[in-house]
């Protein structure tokens, strides 16, 4: 059962590209085996066309640029909440505007796309 659940929409794009990736980033905080967890799932629409397999991962999706451990991801990921797993997921879900105050020089595009691969290292 959850707790919560978050979803928003932002978009990703590859720099000088007309293309765009609408990416829906969902996340329901839940108990799993007696401990809360976030399950995050992402989907991704270019086009009009959603995403549906890791191989059809391609830019300016935000997992486009890495290699098929972390494109394996595309979809989502289960991670324990912790102080680190909370905050990061705060940070993602942060309108562009607010997540600038927080990404130094770089743009909030790029900061949650960098949040979005590295949470994948924290998978449950």
């Amino acid at each position: 059962m959850a707790i919560s659940v978050s979803t928003h929409t932002f978009a990703f794009t590859d720099f000088g590209k007309d293309e765009v990736c609408l990416t829906t980033i969902e996340v329901v905080e839940k108990i799993s085996n007696r401990s809360p967890v976030y399950v995050i799932n992402y989907k991704h629409v270019i086009d009009g066309e959603h995403i549906d397999s890791v191989d059809g991962v391609r830019k300016p999706c935000p997992f486009a640029h890495f290699p098929k451990y972390i494109r394996d991801s595309y979809d989502g990921a289960i991670v324990i909440k912790n102080d680190i797993t909370k905050n990061m997921v705060r940070l993602m879900m942060m309108s562009d505007k607010e997540l600038e105050n927080h990404s130094g020089t770089s743009t909030a595009q790029d900061y949650r796309s960098r949040i979005m691969i590295n949470i994948t290292q924290f998978w449950d």
